[in-house]
């Protein structure tokens, strides 16, 4: 085992027109503890003024100035730089916490150092303030050891962190770099965790060492819980080239070869594409063919349990024969309102998909009377989130929102609605300032939202009320009004415990009871239909 301290750490900064966050990114890495820490700056032909801050920077930075030719043509460019033994690819939107180069020092200064270090995040808004959750969640373990007969066998599946949460030995780098920049403008680091997991073992450090920032520009992460289709299409077409590479240095490495590379995510990725938005998914095939290579391939699968594998085959079965018309005739309700068509089609169709996800066909519920109250409440949730009588500023808006989480979260967590100090000390904020975010959620309103299906009719209103409260409807009849009206707000309007409590007049303790019995209750009453 060598002394750390003498492990060289190179951190290459990629950048293209994050001028706003580039500064906090150079300082965490300016700011690291290892004592043998260079910083590499890439600029990849940015417009927006970050150049203009480079300039100004002293000799312990080395800037690489470059035309735009993408986040892989950038790692390219900043690895040609490194002489280091450990290279951390940081995105300048991401931040580095002191300690990280120094901890994957440590764990390269093995005797048998591994392949790649991957460290866990936590996440952080525009502004840099935490929002309280990490990546991956805590309670979600990350892969470690040898994982070369996975890689090769269904690598989307594994865990994997993003760009900035690895550090990778160098002598592996020069291995698999430079990467096909074209293929890899953007996602990179599909190219950079996968194949260098073929030339050794990963560790995973159960420590925060990084900070990943949600903002609007964001590539990689959304803030509602939308599909991004384009994102999936792009997931989709680069997981062909790195299959491809993935094999390519197996056998170089006469690494045991499996019949084919398939991954669960990458057949569910392509079966959502193919079901939204047909014409624009990116292969040639059908719905029938996607699910006998699921099909095929879930068997094989010998580190999931057998329950596990029935519910992928139940997902995969289900998502080949949703009905994709019910998603689109639920959001034309809303037609005439201030959100274009389109984008109420795609919020519906994330409905569906989370229908799917959830339908239990034992209990004896049609698809489609199951469904339709979980594409409406999603609806719902787009018209809460996203109409606004006034709009506050954007930092106002994400505060508020991570505010409402953590909000939600700690009424969980201590079993009552928590204090406004309770939520500003998980943020570690100001209470002031959650206070004046929590003020500004009211100016969203719901009344346009309660007029259009007025506006547009067209529907019958009997059909629309056997369809959308069928399931409700039919179940919640052994409950008291109370109980009913609790469920209702919960499962149907998709109202967390502590705005619940707050509209009753009640505690959220509360609340959760009658949930809590009201689900049980119901659960009794479901178990001879699914006999």
């Amino acid at each position: 085992m060598r002394d750390p301290g003498d492990v060289g750490v190179d951190v290459v900064i990629d950048n293209y027109n994050y001028a706003e966050f580039l500064p906090r990114a150079l300082e965490s890495a300016r700011a690291q503890t290892h004592p043998a820490v260079r910083v590499i700056v890439v600029d990849d032909g940015s417009s927006d003024g970050s150049r203009q801050l480079l300039r100004d920077l002293g000799d312990d930075v080395e800037v690489v100035l470059k035309e735009n030719g993408g986040q892989g043509s950038a790692l390219n460019a900043g690895f040609e730089r490194c002489r280091g033994d450990v290279v951390i690819f940081l995105d300048a939107d991401d931040l580095l916490h002191p300690q990280a180069a120094a901890r994957v020092a440590a764990a390269f200064a093995a005797a048998e150092p591994p392949a790649r270090v991957q460290y866990r995040m936590d996440v952080i808004d525009a502004a840099g303030s935490p929002t309280g959750e990490t990546k991956p969640f805590g309670h979600l373990p990350m892969p470690s050891g040898d994982l070369r007969a996975a890689e090769l066998a269904y690598s989307f599946d594994l865990g994997w962190m993003p760009t900035s949460a690895n550090a990778f030995r160098a002598d592996v780098l020069r291995r698999v770099l430079p990467m096909p920049a074209d293929t890899y403008r953007i996602l990179a680091d599909w190219y950079l965790v996968h194949t260098t997991t073929l030339f050794g073992p990963v560790r995973s450090l159960d420590e925060v060492l990084a900070s990943y920032r949600v903002h609007g520009a964001n590539n990689f992460e959304h803030q509602q819980a939308e599909l991004d289709l384009g994102r999936i299409r792009s997931n989709i077409r680069l997981a062909q080239p790195t299959v491809a590479a993935l094999r390519r240095f197996g056998a170089e490495l006469e690494l045991p070869l499996p019949p084919r590379t398939t991954s669960l995510a990458d057949l569910g990725n392509r079966m959502i594409s193919l079901r939204l938005e047909p014409r624009q998914h990116p292969l040639a095939e059908t719905r029938r063919s996607l699910l006998a290579e699921a099909l095929r391939t879930i068997p094989r699968r010998d580190d999931v349990s057998a329950a596990m594998k029935s519910t992928y085959a139940a997902w995969f079965t289900a998502a080949a024969l949703a009905p994709r018309p019910l998603a689109r005739r639920l959001a034309l309700r809303y037609r005439g309102t201030s959100q274009p068509t389109e984008d109420l089609i795609q919020v519906a169709s994330v409905g569906l998909i989370k229908a799917v996800d959830r339908w239990d066909p034992d209990r004896g519920v049609s698809f489609a009377a199951f469904a339709t109250p979980t594409i409406l409440g999603e609806l719902r949730r787009h018209f809460r989130d996203r109409t606004w009588t006034i709009r506050p500023p954007r930092e106002l808006q994400e505060l508020g929102l991570a505010a409402a989480r953590a909000r939600e979260r700690l009424d969980l967590e201590l079993g009552r609605e928590p204090s406004a100090a309770e939520v500003a000390a998980r943020l570690r904020r100001a209470p002031s300032d959650v206070a004046r975010a929590l003020e500004a959620g009211r100016l969203r309103t719901l009344a346009s939202l309660d007029g259009a299906s007025d506006a547009v009719g067209a529907e019958d209103d009997d059909y629309r009320h056997a369809e959308s409260r069928a399931t409700l409807d039919r179940i919640t009849r052994i409950l008291d009004a109370n109980a009913r009206r609790i469920v209702r707000m919960h499962y149907e309007d998709d109202l967390p415990q502590a705005e619940i409590a707050a509209r009753l007049g009640v505690s959220a303790m509360s609340v959760s009871r009658i949930l809590r019995a009201s689900l049980e209750r119901l659960a009794a009453f479901l178990t001879p239909a699914a006999a």
